[in-house]
């Protein structure tokens, strides 16, 4: 069974992820990467729908500036926001938190 690609932020859409992580008993997940406002940000909260436990690597993903409301949105701030968003994201059952690369441990 392969994960099929597909051009949606949440990586769970359209793909068999949920599935290969079924089959092989994964319960918690450690998120990092690059576009935190599109992949990171929609993967990580799909996870938690779908009841994972999710760790957001907070020193492990990153976007480039973007558009905002008011003129440019630094990367650094979008960073820290899905960051500081998600330290306090909270569904029944699941954990949700952050961590540092240094920090993590399998």
């Amino acid at each position: 069974m392969s994960v099929v690609a597909c051009d949606l932020f949440d990586h769970f859409e359209e793909t068999e992820l949920d599935d290969i992580l079924t089959q092989l008993g994964v319960r918690h997940l450690y998120i990092c990467g690059a576009e935190t406002d599109n992949g990171v940000r929609h993967t990580s909260n799909a996870a938690l729908e779908r009841g994972y436990d999710v760790t957001l690597v907070d020193d492990a993903h990153s976007t480039t500036d973007g558009p905002g409301n008011s003129g440019i949105l630094l990367a650094s701030a979008i960073v820290d926001e899905m960051n500081r968003a998600f330290s306090n994201y909270k569904l029944p059952g699941r954990s949700a938190s952050t961590g540092t690369t240094e920090g993590v441990a399998f």
